[in-house]
């Protein structure tokens, strides 16, 4: 099994299993330190509701589960999980990778501006994966500049 199967995906159908009504959509970068990434944070890190890092699997699912409601000040950006201690790090990041990384033909076409930054980031070194959950509870990963994964998870039972 790989990382984004055994550890990624059941993550993000946690989440989805969560989520409240107004969910706004949730990306995450799941890295290996140090971070070495082009990312900005949206809000004071002080001022973030759970303490930083907020390590272990329940936390982390439960917080970016409150976090990604619309109403949620913390909702956008990507939020940054060191992969091999599964802590949520970096909340609510402004992520710009450079727009010189090329993209894979077999990228999907008509890419928003999300899974654009998913893309791109998935190819920079340390980054082990992007993942992604729509609105509508469509989980996408991305390694390499390549999508792994692409799952419905809106019909599935937690």
């Amino acid at each position: 099994m790989s990382f984004a199967t055994e550890t990624v995906l059941p993550l993000l159908r946690a989440i989805q299993s969560l989520k409240t009504p107004d969910f706004a959509g949730l990306g995450i970068i799941f890295y290996s330190p140090p971070i070495q990434l082009p990312v900005r944070s949206l809000g004071d890190l002080d001022a973030f509701p759970f303490p930083l890092p907020l390590v272990g699997r329940e936390a982390v699912i439960d917080a970016l589960a409150n976090i990604s409601a619309k109403a949620a000040p913390w909702h956008d950006g990507f939020h940054l999980i060191d992969s091999s201690a599964l802590a949520l790090t970096h909340p609510s990041q402004f992520v710009s990778p450079p727009l010189d990384l090329e993209i894979q033909p077999s990228a999907p076409p008509f890419l928003g501006a999300r899974q654009m930054a998913a893309v791109l980031t998935s190819r920079l070194p340390g980054v082990s994966c992007v993942a992604l959950l729509n609105t509508s509870g469509e989980a996408q990963v991305y390694q390499r500049g390549q999508r792994i994964l692409n799952e419905d998870l809106k019909n599935e039972q937690p």
